[in-house]
């Protein structure tokens, strides 16, 4: 997915073959949930870390039980044109957030959401979170 170009590195296919999204698992009200805070690592300039550690994730006997969120796997549709500038008004919530697209379908992010939207969201709905440091 590292070198996929034209945004495959985010199709849904794809990810589902890498072993990176699971979506069979989402939404189980009763699972314990968490979230990964992680660099992205999908693309051809980026460290695969955050990727290894993800899949590393799903072959850990405790850790697999969780339904875990990487925001790697998620679309990245923003209303900041920047993407990651810190100062742009949007911090997660839809009322503050500048997308002009739909953010929530049925409550729940869905793929014109704003990254920061569904990041707050998921993790808001989390029992704790892992964030992953790359040195």
């Amino acid at each position: 997915l590292k070198f996929a170009e034209d945004h495959l590195n985010q199709d849904a296919e794809c990810l589902r073959a890498s072993g990176l999204w699971d979506e069979g698992r989402r939404h189980d009200r009763f699972a314990k949930k968490a979230i990964q805070s992680v660099k992205f690592s999908l693309g051809k300039d980026t460290s695969a870390y955050a990727t290894e550690f993800t899949l590393a994730l799903k072959n850990n006997w405790y850790l697999n039980s969780f339904e875990m969120h990487n925001p790697n796997v998620w679309y990245k549709e923003s209303c900041d044109p920047v993407g990651t500038d810190i100062t742009h008004p949007c911090n997660g919530t839809v009322e503050k957030c500048q997308n002009p697209l739909k953010n929530l379908e049925a409550g729940r992010p869905c793929p014109t959401t704003c990254w920061r939207v569904s990041f707050r969201f998921h993790q808001e709905e989390s029992d704790f979170m892992i964030q992953v440091e790359e040195f």
